[in-house]
Order: structure tokens, then C-alpha cells, then sequence
């Protein structure tokens, strides 16, 4: 999400505030919204937080497949 390459508990906060309305869709450092759909839902929103948080600390793979998701 946010462009360093690595999936963590970063980019799973910005993934959170984006689902509240704290953070624009596209803007830095919520750079790359194209990679956010984790759970393929179509949507970029907490069940996607949760999977990257979830990686993160190592209860699920971090090799995750994403549906092209766009700013709305």
C-alpha cells in the first residue's frame, strides 16, 4: 500500500484509516491502492486490514493474489 514492497501492520493502518474516511484514496503515502483488495470482495476496506495485519505477524501467507481495485 505503501510502496516499500513489503506487506505489514503499516500498510494494514493505512488500509483502516481509509475505510473511515481518514485518508484519500491515491494520495501518499496511500500510494498504491491497485494491490489493496486482498480478500477480493472488490472493495479495499478492514477485511483487507486484517489479512495484512494478519500476515504480518505470521498467522496466514503473504503471498496474496489482489483484485485490481480503483480509487472510487
Amino acid at each position: 500500500m505503501n510502496g516499500d514492497g513489503v506487506v505489514n501492520i503499516g500498510d494494514a493502518l493505512l488500509v483502516a484509516q481509509f475505510d473511515v474516511g481518514l485518508r484519500q484514496c491515491g494520495q501518499a503515502p496511500f500510494g498504491h491502492p491497485q494491490v489493496c483488495d486482498l480478500n477480493q470482495d472488490n472493495a479495499c476496506n478492514i477485511g483487507d486490514a486484517l489479512r495484512m495485519a494478519q500476515c504480518d505477524v505470521g498467522l496466514i501467507g503473504c503471498a496474496f493474489t489482489c483484485k485490481p481495485f480503483s480509487c472510487p
